[in-house]
């Protein structure tokens, strides 16, 4: 999970060369479009990593609302109060 932390960060800067082709060889109007085009795409990827990195991340913690095969059992050990906890980052 290290790496695709920085997932959502680094994918939008992929727009930037889009930018600098759309710039030198499109009219601006249909520049603009593309680049709003490429930019919802990318918003939505980026949130697409998000909730999987949340959905990773939870499923780490114990008494999460994900299937008790997801968490690892030595997490749910580790905690004295496996329920509370779970339910007090779900609501964080």
């Amino acid at each position: 999970m290290g790496v695709f932390v920085y997932l959502p960060l680094v994918l939008p800067l992929t727009a930037l060369p889009i930018a600098r082709l759309a710039e030198q060889h499109l009219h601006p109007r249909r520049a603009a479009r593309l680049l709003t085009t490429v930019a919802v795409i990318l918003a939505s990827c980026s949130l697409v990593c998000l909730g999987l990195l949340v959905v990773v991340g939870t499923a780490q913690l114990p008494g999460n609302p994900l299937p008790d095969g997801w968490s690892d059992a030595e997490v749910r050990e580790a905690v004295p109060h496996d329920a509370f906890a779970g339910k007090a980052s779900i609501l964080a």
